[in-house]
């Protein structure tokens, strides 16, 4: 007997299994992204599946039963929404003064 979910296909479950598939799909998807916001979704995994654990608790607390799925909580998501709303010191980008400010030489005479 297989499953059939809401996209129509039993093969979304496997995701549910490997959540990091998932993750790493989405971030496929996601037009626009640079490498330096690769590099930072791509260390943003645990954090984002921690989330979703959470959420998952809320359900339960309130006395529901825990039904969003892991891919649907990622359909949720903006990543680059996220990215953006950031301080750039909490996704990696302090330091970048040397496009506005370039070292100087010292010319030796």
């Amino acid at each position: 007997m297989t499953t059939q979910n809401l996209y129509g296909t039993p093969f979304l479950d496997v995701l549910e299994y490997q959540p990091e598939a998932a993750y790493y799909g989405m971030l496929g998807r996601q037009p626009g992204m640079g490498g330096r916001q690769k590099r930072f979704f791509q260390n943003e995994f645990q954090n984002t599946y921690n989330q979703y654990l959470g959420n998952l608790a809320n359900q339960i607390m309130s006395g529901g039963a825990p039904t969003q799925r892991f891919t649907d909580y990622l359909s949720e998501q903006n990543p680059m929404d996220q990215y953006r709303s950031m301080a750039p010191s909490l996704r990696g980008d302090y330091g970048r003064t040397s496009g506005f400010a370039p070292s100087t030489r010292f010319l030796y005479r």
